[in-house]
């Protein structure tokens, strides 16, 4: 589970760094300062940080643990609710239906 959170923190970091370069890049084109090299530079930054953003979510995806801090999918509790009341689906019954019958 340490993985899991240390990934977490990583995808916090990149989303920090895409954030500050899109603000340095709205801010030098507000300023009307900025020269070629330096927009190339700072789209560069932004370009690395939204990659490195999207592989940070999608291991953190593969390993379970869900981007938003809750648990994944498949560890949750939902899920287990899930898969219960599809199995009462393809039996024909609900938790309303056998409060009814006395159940």
């Amino acid at each position: 589970m340490g993985s899991v959170s240390q990934l977490r923190q990583l995808r916090a970091l990149y989303a920090g760094g895409v954030v500050a370069w899109t603000f340095c890049l709205l801010l030098n084109l507000v300023q009307g300062k900025e020269s070629a090299r330096q927009m190339v530079l700072l789209l560069g930054l932004l370009a690395l940080f939204l990659v490195l953003l999207l592989w940070s979510t999608w291991c953190l995806w593969e390993t379970g643990g869900a981007p938003w801090g809750r648990p994944g999918r498949a560890h949750g509790e939902r899920a287990r609710r899930g898969v219960l009341m599809r199995a009462r689906l393809r039996e024909g019954t609900s938790t309303a239906a056998n409060r009814r019958a006395g159940a």
